[in-house]
């Protein structure tokens, strides 16, 4: 007959000692950070994010600035878009050198109407350049748009982003260790 005897096995897991001094400091700054960005609701102390989310750089904003005051004026054709009195002297060149040309070759009606045809297709050329304008003007519009969006939900993501930081810390990136001890006999 034989009796055996028991014992107890004991594991346990964690962050290797040797590492714990670097977690708690790591702890201590995340700790030390979210503290000065968040209040006890958890809602940002300084909405704007700063100190979280890097502001637009100046060149950038002017860029942006920019590139809205030409997307305004190519969608309205003002300023620099502006190309009324241009095509107004350009047709009414045209319109002189048809009348020049036209002189003692047609009759009246068939000339006025060779220089009508020719008139409405070049208004009509124009009208194309004109649209095409604006439709780049209202993408570039958009474009800024996109991107102020863009640097507005970053801000809007960083209390989560911090909290995301701070959560791996916790999680751990340090080594784990495991340890067994034991018993047994009989």
């Amino acid at each position: 007959m034989s009796s055996g005897g028991g014992g107890t096995t004991t594991s346990t897991s964690g962050i290797a000692e040797e590492f714990k001094p670097e977690l708690k400091r790591a702890l201590g700054i995340a700790t030390s950070r979210l503290e000065g960005q968040f209040d006890e609701a958890g809602n940002l102390i300084d909405p704007s994010a700063a100190g979280i989310v890097a502001d637009l750089a100046g060149q950038q904003t002017e860029g942006l600035g920019a590139q809205q005051t030409l997307a305004r004026q190519a969608l309205t054709g003002t300023g620099m878009y502006d190309d009324r009195a241009a095509t107004q002297r350009m047709l009414q060149n045209l319109q002189g050198n048809q009348t020049a040309q036209s002189l003692g070759s047609l009759g009246s009606a068939r000339m006025d109407k060779a220089q009508q045809a020719v008139l409405a297709d070049m208004a009509y050329n124009m009208q194309q350049g004109r649209q095409a304008k604006a439709e780049a003007g209202a993408q570039s519009l958009q474009d800024v748009g996109g991107t102020l969006q863009e640097q507005q939900q970053r801000i809007l993501d960083a209390p989560y982003t911090e909290l995301q930081r701070y959560s791996n810390i916790l999680q751990g990136v340090a080594p784990k260790e495991t340890t067994s001890t034991g018993g047994g006999g009989k």
